[in-house]
Formats: C-alpha cells, structure tokens, sequence
C-alpha cells in the first residue's frame, strides 16, 4: 500500500472547489499540540488540543485576509486550521489515530458566508481603485460587517453611493469568477496583489472576476457574481489619514435587514410614533430623560444635607460605638456620599462610617473615619462587595456589588 500524498496549500480540495462540502482523507500525523498560556492565575486550565495533518481537506486554512474554516473530521471539533509553509495544520478538540481513514466536514454556513464575501471584497476593492483612485491598504472579513481600509480620510458620499451602484450592476450582469492556478511564482501574468508570503512556493492561484479584476489569492470564492446578491456599503471609521469604509454583501444583507426590520418594528410601537418620526421621538425621550436626570440630582443635593444631618444624628444616638457605622441609598451618587462624608468628618470624626449608593453592580461606596481604622474596615467591605477602591486623604473610595451589601454589613455584625 502507498503511503498518502500530503496536498499543499494551494492545491488543496477546499481551494480546487470552494463547493465540496465533505471528503474522506487520511490522518498523516496527530501529535499534541502546545498548551496555551494561561495569563492569570485563576483562569481555568488550558484543555488539551491537538495538531493534525491530512492527505487533504476541506477545511481552509486562515490566510489572504480570510478566517480559516470550522468544521469537523469524523465526530471531532476542528477548532482552528492554520498554513505553515505549504502544510495546513488542525486544530483538533481530540486524538485521531494516524494512518486512518477520516470524514472532514465543513461549516457550510460560515464557508458561504466567507465566500460572499471575500468575492465582495475582490469587486469592490477593483471598481474603488479604478473608479475613485483608492486602493485598499488591507481588509478584514469580520462580523457583524466587513471593512476595506483606503487611502483618504473620507470618501464623499456621492463617491460611495456611485461605487456601490456600479458594484451591484455588474453583480446584477451574472459576472463569472474564474480560477486559474499557476505551478509557481514563476511567470505569473500581471495582476494585483499584495504579494505572496516568502514561504509559499506554489500552486499560486489568480482570481479572475471576468472583466473587472485579476488578483492573486488562496482563499475560496464564488464561481458567478450573481450568488453575491448585492453589496451594501456603510459607515466610514476614520483611522488617521486613513478610513475604513464597512460594507456587507450576500446573505448577510437580507438577514440584517430582517433583523433592523424588526428593531424598527418594535421601536415604532414602544415610542407610539410612526417610521417617519422614530428618529424624532428617540431625541425627544432622550431629551426629556436627560431633563429629568438633572432635576433628580437636583433634588438630591438640597436633600443630601437633611439627609446628612439625619445620618451624623444616628451616628450620635448609635450604641455600637466600636463598630462602623452603615448607610445606603439606591438613588444617590457619590456626591451625594460626599456631602454627607464631609459633614461627619466634622461631627462624628471619631467614627468610622461606610457609605454606599446604587443598587447593582457598579455601585459606589466610602469608608471615612480614623486612618488606621479606615484601613481595616475598608479591606472587609471591600472583599464583602466584591470590589475595588484606593485610600486617599479623604477616605476610602471604591466600586462594589450593592447587591452584597448586606453581606458588608454581617461581617461586623458578631
């Protein structure tokens, strides 16, 4: 019996035919791959991976701006699938015993949707370039969208919507995408590309969008334009002299227009308005939202006094004088904390007194009184609340779960 041959990225099932959903393979090698770093020392311990290589797979490997595939061989997790060299190497949730026999299975879902738009990426990168003069510095096939980074701050809207138009016309012409394969580097006709790694020496591939583009790239594509559907550009992200103009293509734009669809549905019927004025009736909530938050912190600072001299006067009448004192409020802020801070530091000095507001997890809370004292308390209640502060001249301050704070107050209670 022969040994397998081993194919090389570039010549693999997966870059012959960006279709072919499953082979069988042979397992050339299984060996445990390196554990990962665990960076803190409470953070669970790395589980067990492992490297396998296969006569050849479906399973594409990261690279050209593309995410590797997922998938399954037989009933195992492919978790990961990276080139080194000319080798695609996989990550594995489990063992496979080498020499075997092997189902490789693709997620077909993801597969379609890095197609669609990597297809995208090549089109719009082509009629952006020979349209407007930009050429794209780099991509990234991301989600919930996909960017393009160029060569300008800003592109004019006119220039975008005159782009977009010209991408979904030739979408529309049902243009074919072709794949042509070259042996080596050597001899390769002009095209555009941003180069090819060092350590790849070949098969070399074209993309041919028909008429449009002709591009070096391993990474799996659509056979016809027509599969995209559309393409839809979005926002700009300005990144210095550069910007990143984000855009979707295929699938992706029907299901989030369902799902935007949807949200505007739901928000019609919770502002009572009409799609019309949703944009108007958002500002208004968030105007009178904003109008009423002033009038609360309005309201507690002329009563943050009253409440203080409340506070100072408990603290007087209170018969557990070796113990801190506890006072909370859901509805206050720190400076509210403060006002009543400052007014005990003055009458009760000698007391040390915790003092919280919120009622989740991002509460605040002070611990005032003697230094020493406050040093010991504030590492108790800290640890009650499961939160963090720093000591200054003026106390403790720190950020903690309210939700605890009874617990807080327990762990002085004996």
């Amino acid at each position: 019996m022969q040994p397998a041959v081993v194919k090389k990225v570039g010549e693999l099932a997966c870059q012959m035919s960006s279709y072919l959903k499953e082979l069988t393979a042979t397992v050339i090698s299984c060996s445990e791959a390196a554990p990962q770093k665990v960076k803190a020392a409470t953070a669970a311990p790395s589980v067990t991976s492992y490297e396998v290589i296969l006569s050849d797979t479906v399973l594409f490997p990261e690279g050209g701006g593309q995410p590797c595939d997922l998938g399954n061989i037989n009933e195992v997790q492919v978790t990961n699938v990276q080139r080194r060299g000319d080798t695609c190497v996989h990550t594995t949730a489990g063992p496979l015993a080498v020499g075997s026999e092997v189902r490789v299975v693709v997620d077909w879902p993801r597969r379609v949707d890095h197609m669609q738009h990597h297809t995208a990426q090549h089109l719009l990168t082509a009629v952006m370039e020979r349209e407007l003069g930009l050429p794209t510095m780099s991509w990234a096939l991301s989600t919930p969208t996909c960017y393009i980074q160029l060569p300008t701050a800003k592109v004019e809207a006119a220039d975008v919507l005159k782009v977009q138009t010209l991408c979904n016309q030739i979408i529309s012409a049902r243009t074919t995408v072709n794949r042509i394969v070259y042996p080596s580097k050597a001899n390769l006709p002009p095209s555009r590309s941003r180069g090819i790694p060092d350590d790849v020496t070949g098969p070399i591939r074209l993309i041919d969008i028909e008429g449009q583009d002709v591009c070096t790239c391993c990474g799996t594509h659509l056979e016809n334009l027509a599969e995209l559907q559309t393409i839809q550009l979005l926002h700009q992200e300005p990144k210095g002299n550069t910007c990143r103009l984000h855009f979707i293509a295929g699938d992706r734009v029907t299901n989030q227009f369902g799902e935007l669809y949807d949200l505007t549905r739901s928000l019609i019927k919770e502002l009572g308005t009409n799609q019309e004025n949703v944009l108007a009736a958002t500002q208004r909530r968030g105007q009178e939202a904003s109008a009423g938050t002033k009038q609360v912190r309005k309201l507690l600072s002329e009563l943050a006094p009253i409440i203080a001299e409340r506070v100072i006067a408990d603290v007087k009448s209170s018969t557990t004088v070796n113990k801190p004192f506890f006072f909370h409020r859901e509805d206050a802020d720190a400076e509210f904390l403060t006002v009543i801070a400052e007014a005990a530091k003055v009458a009760v000095s000698e007391r040390v007194l915790v003092l919280g507001c919120g009622g989740g997890e991002g509460g605040q809370f002070m611990v005032i009184g003697p230094v020493d004292a406050v040093k010991e308390v504030s590492t108790v209640v800290s640890g009650a609340l499961e939160g963090k502060g720093g000591q200054s001249k003026a106390g403790f301050r720190g950020k903690g779960n309210m939700k605890l704070w009874k617990q807080a107050v327990k762990a002085f209670a004996a």
